[in-house]
């Protein structure tokens, strides 16, 4: 028997934007096996600023089925259809949901630009074979930075997201 049909498989629902909690609770609801990654952001209004828990993919939610139990989640209320190549449903892989939740459960920031870090600073990384090594920040682009590493006995350039690493006094 082929694999795919014996064993629960991540999928991705594509859902109504501002949705995303709305059907989640849905899913909870009818027993489906469901995740929706949340992250806290500031959001600025023109009087004031708050930290609110947003979605990490706006429009998705991820869903962990058997093959024929797919239909189950089309019948929720937001649910447009499953993210799709071809005609083959997009399939995540149990490891990268793992990543994730191991991202968002220990605090990791996993959206845009941290605004205080500058060019010429210093910072810490927090994740990836360079935990805890200091780099200096030689360039910001978008929610990327070019750092360079004085502590690795090489003169080495690498492009990280700017979550990845700590401004450091």
């Amino acid at each position: 028997m082929n694999e795919h049909k014996t064993n629960k498989q991540w999928y991705v629902l594509y859902v109504n934007v501002r949705h995303e909690k709305k059907v989640y609770e849905k899913l909870q609801e009818k027993k489906i096996e469901s995740y929706l990654p949340m992250v806290s952001r500031m959001k600025q209004w023109s009087d004031r600023k708050k930290k609110v828990e947003e979605p990490l993919f706006t429009g998705y939610v991820f869903v962990k089925l058997l093959e024929h139990e797919l239909d189950q989640p089309l019948y929720v209320n937001g649910v447009l259809n499953y993210l799709s190549f071809g005609k083959q449903k997009a399939i995540v892989k149990q490891r990268e949901i793992d990543n994730l939740q191991y991202l968002i459960n220990n605090g990791y920031q996993l959206n845009g630009l941290q605004e205080d870090i500058r060019v010429g600073e210093k910072v810490k990384i927090t994740m990836a074979s360079f935990k805890d090594e200091i780099a200096v920040v030689q360039k910001l682009i978008q929610n990327k930075a070019i750092l360079f590493f004085e502590g690795l006995k090489l003169n080495l350039q690498i492009t990280l997201p700017v979550e990845a690493f700590i401004k450091i006094n």
